[in-house]
């Protein structure tokens, strides 16, 4: 305010001095020649300046009021700084506060960037799982498909089987053979054999006869032990004695250890010369007849137990006698 004072009085003065300049005479000239500004200020005799007097009262007028205007203009000086002061502490202070709001918004922020990149994160991990979960879904979809028609294959071999049977036992009946079924007569009567390892069981209409192989033949070999010749006798005797007539196959088994079979020789052949070999002693040597009985090498694929310990291992290794429930007609003479 004191500085708009100031130039307000600078401005009148300089309006004045301007009147005056315009209020000045011009030279006055006579008769001898111009008279010099001097002589016409100094109130010379040959020179006559109407309205200086008038002129003079108004400049001190001026002046006295412009002096005026630069005291006041002075005296307000201390209070103008002053309500500068404050408003400058109060915009500072608005400021400031601005700052720490600026400041508080922008730790907001950087916490939403933080849960946002989270959240992002975890519905990637989500969407990962569900993608895993889908793929599973749709492997254990093909898989139910293919085993729903692996049971409908089996069931409907199964059920050609059991008409193929009924086939032949009508074609039995009608030839005038007999089907029997199985009982546990059998059974009743191995204990009495004292044959180690040696066990009976019913399987469907067939009774299964298992002799381990350690009683029968070295390891990993298809001939005969010098011991094994009473075992089978004795056996074959009770088996002509309960089942004179009935159709016998001679089973070979092993386990799955590569180093059974002799070099060259698979599971199947080992186990196929090893019933080859039970089948020509008991033919020469029992009552059993050759139409009676028949061969079969099943390598690895029939384990009775697990192959995971020694002792599986050693009871897969087997020749099974297997009585089936079809006769033959003629006995030895």
């Amino acid at each position: 305010m004191h500085r708009a004072l100031v130039a307000d009085a600078t401005r009148r003065r300089t309006t004045v001095r301007a009147a005056d300049r315009r209020t000045q005479p011009a030279p006055v000239r006579t008769r001898s020649g111009p008279v010099p500004p001097e002589a016409a200020r100094n109130g010379s005799p040959l020179v006559r300046r109407p309205g200086s007097a008038g002129v003079h009262a108004r400049r001190a007028v001026l002046d006295a009021a412009a002096a005026a205007l630069v005291l006041v203009g002075m005296a307000a000086l201390p209070g103008c700084q002053g309500l500068q002061t404050a408003q400058v502490d109060t915009y500072q202070q608005q400021l400031l506060a601005q700052q720490r709001t600026n400041y508080e918004l922008q730790q907001r922020i950087n916490e939403l960037n933080a849960t946002n990149e989270e959240m992002n994160r975890l519905v990637g991990q989500s969407q990962q799982q569900v993608q895993m979960l889908q793929e599973t879904n749709d492997a254990l979809r093909e898989q139910l498909r293919s085993t729903t028609e692996q049971v409908a294959r089996l069931k409907s071999e199964s059920d050609a089987r059991q008409q193929r049977i009924e086939m032949l036992s009508a074609s039995l009946q009608r030839r005038g053979g007999a089907i029997i079924e199985p009982n546990n007569s059998l059974q009743s009567e191995l204990p009495a054999l004292d044959l180690p390892g040696v066990d009976a069981r019913r399987d469907g209409d067939t009774i299964r006869v298992a002799i381990p192989a350690a009683l029968l033949f070295e390891e990993g070999a298809s001939r005969l032990r010098a011991d094994a010749g009473p075992v089978l006798e004795r056996l074959a005797d009770h088996l002509a004695r309960i089942y004179p007539q009935q159709r016998i196959v001679i089973e070979g088994h092993v386990d799955r250890d590569p180093t059974q079979p002799p070099a060259g020789q698979t599971p199947h052949q080992l186990t196929l010369a090893r019933a080859a070999v039970v089948f020509d002693y008991l033919v020469r040597h029992t009552r059993l007849m050759a139409d009676q009985l028949s061969i079969a090498g099943h390598g690895a694929n029939q384990p009775r137990y697990s192959n995971a310990s020694e002792a599986g291992r050693q009871r897969n290794r087997r020749i099974e006698l297997v009585v089936l429930p079809e006769k033959v007609d003629g006995r030895k003479p």
